[in-house]
């Protein structure tokens, strides 16, 4: 066990360490679940940036359970390139905030799983995090911002929605206010396959059902084209390779399929949590050597404190009268999904439903903060409508489609000054500086605009 909590806090990622070493972290005590707080506690990490300025503004970037790095306060201080102080927490259950109680005599606790990584809960964390760096930080700058991506962005949406008052600032990309809005049957990746042949969605289906007479491994064959997806923006052939890909699998060609899966190299496991899933084990222990002197049930517990977050995130998205078989499969074995355990609990009726949708709390509220939002009009993960009804909703809110996908690689310097010149702006950009701020794009780049 003491090798065990070595590699959990500082092994898994080796450069963490380092980082750890020069940042000024806090242990927190919180409750497991606010609306039951007597069903006991855990140990909550944070850590600020190791150049803390007590003059400074303070950035809080949201990271949801689907993101589980290991940065620290002094990389993301690092990556942003912003002269402002970093809080960097572990949500619940992950890293340094590991939930021992979550894992039973080597079996994982799916309920309480489901109960205790509740991004409500997660949310209230954020706040008792933000209240502890003013009472033991004792900053002098009073300036509190958040920041977040694609299910971090959703995060801090939440949080805004729940607390309208703490926040000055917000930048946020790749965000949506519901998970609804994230069923892949909505997703542009299937009205693309639609737009080719209509028929195509219902063979993607047939193929997962029925893996066996078309000679693929379900779980390869959906990360596959799950993973295409990302590539869309800078593969202008994606759609057709995509239908080639699909027919030749029907007609029981198995040439194009191998070329692509060689040619892409995805390799995945199933993140199953299961102590008797033997891939997880062995996958893990290829990923760190560290971990090849350790028995089997310690490197179950070791991926427990890595990836159980992120099953009941995902499921939190995916898990919803909107689901289908399809949706559910294109993720199955993306490694950023729930695991096949939970789901059975979820068919049968023993996991209450979640129905996130902040967006009307937000719009009820006198929001102090002022919001900017940026994402591709053609993303793949978050409908652009999604975006465009966030800024119908909020008046705070400030809001950029660019043309490009859910991560924005295409705009990266683009987004970076962009990030730059909002949280560091006196005052909120008007109409006209925003307009004059993006004028700097090629033509056609800034498809939607709410300034």
């Amino acid at each position: 066990m003491k090798n065990l909590v070595l590699f959990v806090f500082f092994l898994f990622f080796s450069f963490y360490l380092h980082a750890e070493e020069k940042s000024f972290s806090r242990l927190i005590t919180l409750p497991l679940d606010y609306q039951s707080p007597e069903s006991g506690n855990f140990s909550m990490y944070y850590e600020i940036n190791s150049d803390y300025d007590p003059k400074k503004p303070v950035v809080l970037d949201f990271f949801d359970l689907q993101q589980p790095v290991h940065y620290s306060a002094d990389e993301l201080k690092e990556l942003s390139n912003l002269d402002f102080n970093f809080i960097r927490f572990y949500c619940r259950g992950f890293g340094k905030s590991y939930i021992p109680q979550l894992l039973i005599s080597g079996n994982v606790q799916w309920q309480k799983a489901w109960k205790v990584l509740d991004s409500e809960n997660i949310i209230r964390d954020a706040e008792a995090v933000r209240q502890d760096y003013y009472e033991h930080f004792k900053p002098l700058n009073q300036q509190f911002f958040v920041m977040g991506e694609s299910g971090g962005a959703m995060l801090a949406l939440q949080y805004l929605a729940e607390y309208p008052d703490k926040a000055d600032r917000a930048f946020l990309s790749g965000c949506t206010y519901s998970n609804k809005d994230r069923n892949l049957n909505e997703f542009n990746f299937i009205q693309w396959l639609t737009d080719l042949d209509p028929k195509l969605p219902e063979l993607v289906e047939n193929i997962l059902n029925q893996p066996e007479k078309y000679g693929v491994e379900k779980e390869k064959f959906a990360y596959l084209l799950q993973r295409m997806g990302y590539d869309r923006y800078w593969d202008k052939c994606y759609e057709t390779r995509c239908q080639m890909l699909i027919n030749s699998l029907i007609s029981g060609d198995m040439e194009l399929y191998q070329r692509f899966i060689e040619k892409h190299k995805y390799d995945f496991v199933v993140y199953d949590l299961n102590p008797e899933n033997k891939k997880l084990i062995e996958y893990a222990r290829e990923l760190s050597p560290e971990l090849s002197s350790m028995d089997s049930s310690e490197v179950f517990e070791v991926m427990v404190s890595e990836h159980l977050g992120v099953n009941v995130r995902i499921a939190e998205f995916y898990f919803n009268e909107g689901m289908t078989n399809l949706s559910y499969g294109l993720e199955l074995a993306s490694g950023r999904v729930a695991s096949p355990a939970l789901y059975e609990i979820w068919k049968k009726g023993e996991l209450p439903v979640r129905n996130i949708d902040c967006l009307k709390k937000l719009a009820e509220k006198e929001l102090k903060t002022s919001i900017f939002i940026v994402d591709g009009y053609y993303d793949h993960v978050i409908p652009h409508q999604s975006v465009e009804k966030i800024g119908q909703s909020l008046k705070n809110a400030q809001i950029a489609l660019l043309n490009d996908n859910h991560t924005l690689n295409a705009h990266t310097a683009f987004l970076e000054n962009l990030t730059h010149w909002f949280m560091e702006k006196p005052e909120k950009p008007t109409e006209k500086e925003l307009l004059d701020f993006f004028s700097v794009l090629k033509p056609g780049d800034l498809i939607y605009h709410k300034f």
